[in-house]
């Protein structure tokens, strides 16, 4: 799903499970150095299946997927050296989250499986 951080366009993914309570606690999923991809997307749904929203949102750009560790690693590092922009791409990520009808701000989570898995 399309978003924005100022002027850019970003490309998050969005899982949540239907059934259950109408509004579930939040989770932010930020990719690792290669993007949001299959993994990222699947890492989302495994939450959502725990009874979260999960929002993966999306730090380098709608379209800006990086093909290897050798593309990926001056792009994540730009990120590094700008954590003010870095700082801004994942607070979009979390402002989505928080407009989604299916996001609930606060509470424990919804099932025995989901508070087994947290930390």
């Amino acid at each position: 799903m399309e978003y924005k951080q100022g002027d850019t366009v970003l490309e998050g993914f969005l899982a949540y499970d239907g059934a259950g309570p109408a509004k579930k606690p939040g989770v932010l999923v930020v990719h690792d150095w290669l993007g949001v991809t299959a993994d990222t997307r699947k890492r989302a749904e495994q939450l959502a299946r725990m009874g979260y929203v999960a929002f993966a949102a999306d730090i380098y750009g709608k379209g800006v997927r990086p093909a290897s560790g050798k593309e990926a690693g001056p792009l994540a590092g730009s990120y590094k050296k700008d954590r003010n922009l870095l700082r801004a791409r994942v607070v979009a990520g979390f402002d989505e989250l928080a407009r989604q009808p299916t996001w609930r701000r606060t509470g424990s989570p919804p099932s025995a499986t989901a508070s087994a898995a947290r930390p």
